[in-house]
């Protein structure tokens, strides 16, 4: 009994974090515009997830599962693949209000898209609504090689509200 207490001690303390920490030089990023096309707290998508959209039937995919929440008008935005793409960020299921996703930056790299993200979130003074919600991004930008990899680099920010 002891011995297996052991080498369960030694295999926790040996184990290492796979959380990775991209660095690049900072003369070496190209930050790149962008154009939201849709924010809120209403989506579809119950998990945190990121999506590259770069055909009109991922768009439909994407925006019927973003939309399904919505009630009335539902029209796709008009894209223009040969030289534009999307991204999608969201946060999953929220259990109050009070919650957003912000995309702040994008950059290139030779090797790398790197996009920055601001998730909101409500400090323990403030009042929030009881109900579910799904906070999204949707933004359009230029048209990347699907070979470069796409880095999320995710910031939390909690705000205070006042008494």
């Amino acid at each position: 009994m002891r011995f297996s207490f052991i080498l369960i001690l030694i295999a926790l303390i040996s184990c290492k974090s796979q959380e990775k920490v991209v660095k690049t030089d900072p003369s070496k990023q190209e930050e790149i515009s962008f154009k939201v096309i849709k924010t809120g707290t209403n989506s579809g998508y119950n998990e945190l997830t990121n999506i590259q959209v770069y055909a009109q039937r991922g768009l439909e995919i994407v925006w019927d599962t973003l939309t399904m929440n919505f009630i009335g008008e539902k029209s796709l935005p008009i894209v223009d693949w040969k030289t534009k793409q999307l991204f999608l960020a969201t946060m999953g299921e929220k259990r109050t209000g009070g919650y957003t996703i912000k995309i702040t930056s994008v950059f290139e790299t030779k090797k790398n898209i790197i996009i920055n993200l601001e998730e909101s979130k409500p400090g323990k003074t403030c009042m929030t609504t009881s109900a579910l919600t799904y906070p999204y991004q949707l933004i359009e930008l230029k048209r990347f090689p699907v070979k470069k990899k796409v880095i999320y680099v995710r910031n939390d920010r909690i705000y205070e509200c006042e008494k």
